[in-house]
Order: structure tokens, then sequence, then C-alpha cells
């Protein structure tokens, strides 16, 4: 912009702007980069933050104190078991049975699904509680006695 008596042109001094991201930000950004990670590496943990560069305690810490990142780590892993899932039912619908990957298909959702009813049905919890009552001396007691 020309100033109309001196014919120069001002020049502004540029605004400084401070662009250094806060800890609670940058720790953001990775929860969001590890959360797009971890599903393309199958949910593992040490792949994933090998990926993105982080320690596996920070993992741990972001599980126990943030819950909206813990809920989303349980949606991936659902979301893998869907998938997997997906494929045993392509398998059983195109009936190959010769295919070697159906193995690895069901060993995966016998550990990873339980909660969804695969695995072995013959695991329980089983409490047993025994009350046990003595009823006079023990042996031991009778024989230190005589």
């Amino acid at each position: 912009m020309a100033d109309k008596k001196t014919n120069k042109v001002n020049k502004k001094k540029p605004i400084k702007v401070d662009v250094r991201l806060t800890e609670q930000t940058r720790t953001g950004i990775t929860k969001a980069q590890f959360l797009e990670v971890f599903l393309a590496k199958a949910c593992s943990i040490f792949a994933t933050c090998q990926a993105c560069n982080i320690n596996r305690g920070a993992y741990y810490i972001w599980m126990e104190k943030d819950k909206v990142f813990a809920k989303a780590v349980r949606d991936c892993r659902e979301s893998l078991i869907d998938m997997v899932e997906g494929r045993l039912y392509e398998r059983i619908l195109t009936k190959k049975p010769e295919d070697a990957d159906s193995q690895l298909i069901k060993f995966h959702l016998e550990r990873k699904a339980k909660h969804r009813g695969y695995g072995d049905k013959s695991e329980s919890d089983v409490n047993i509680n025994v009350k046990i009552t003595y009823v006079g001396k023990p042996k031991e007691i009778e024989n230190e006695t005589d």
C-alpha cells in the first residue's frame, strides 16, 4: 500500500505466530497416528509402537488413563476380528477347505474371539469352597499330650 504523501510502500512487520504444539496436542496427534496404524498392523502393540516410534510404556499409560483411547483400541480389535471372521465365512461359503489359511483363521478366532463363542468349549471357571471342621484333637496333638 503506497503512502499518498511520500509515494513509499509501507511494509508491515510480519506477525509472529507461535506454532509450537503443546505436549497435550502432540500426544493427541500421536494417539491418532497410533490408532490409524494399529489396525493395519493387525492390532500388534509391538509393531504399531515401532512404526509410530513410541515406547510401549506410553501405550499402556494411555490405555490406563485415557478411556476414549482405550475404547478406540478395543474397537480396532473388534474390527480385526470382524475382518478375520469375514474371511472365515468367505472360505465357508466358497467351499475351499483345501486353503491352508483356514486353519490360521480358526486359530486366530479361537484365541482372540472367545467372547464371541470361538474356542475350546471345555474351558470353565470352577470355584470350590471347602470348609473343613475338625472334631476332636488332631492325632499329632493327641500323641504329644500323652
